[in-house]
């Protein structure tokens, strides 16, 4: 006779007013802030609403930003919490993109403040080939 094996109910920390952040892309960092408005009725999903963000760049296609929390760039949507490896949570957002739970570093006057989060062109990123290499 096989036994089956449970897992213990994994319990999320995830509440309305969350703040996650994704960050995607590979020569080019894109990074998307959501915010959660509301729990599904089963409680293993969250409808979230994209925020918008204030950008500072920094270098040409470089720089910092941090989420305008309240400020809402687009409609909701809904997204499953999934158990990390870590036992966080985390939101997936597309095939390509993870949002992750991020805590403020400070709140002021009821402010939630986060620490700046960079996006564009990494610095470090060298071409394999020289322009002078191209027509060889």
């Amino acid at each position: 006779m096989k036994t089956k094996i449970t897992k213990e109910a994994w319990k999320h920390s995830v509440k309305i007013g969350d703040v996650f952040r994704s960050s995607w892309g590979y020569q080019n960092t894109t990074v998307d802030y959501y915010e959660v408005v509301d729990l599904s009725e089963s409680g293993r999903s969250v409808y979230i609403r994209h925020l918008k963000k204030e950008s500072h760049e920094t270098e040409t296609d470089q720089g910092y930003c941090v989420p305008m929390v309240g400020e809402f760039a687009f409609a909701y949507t809904m997204r499953r919490i999934v158990e990390g490896i870590d036992g966080n949570e985390f939101l997936r957002i597309f095939s390509f993109a993870n949002a992750y739970k991020q805590t403020p570093v400070e709140i002021v006057q009821g402010i939630k403040v986060f620490k700046p989060t960079r996006w564009g062109i990494p610095t470090t990123t060298t071409n394999a080939f020289q322009i002078s290499d191209l027509g060889r």
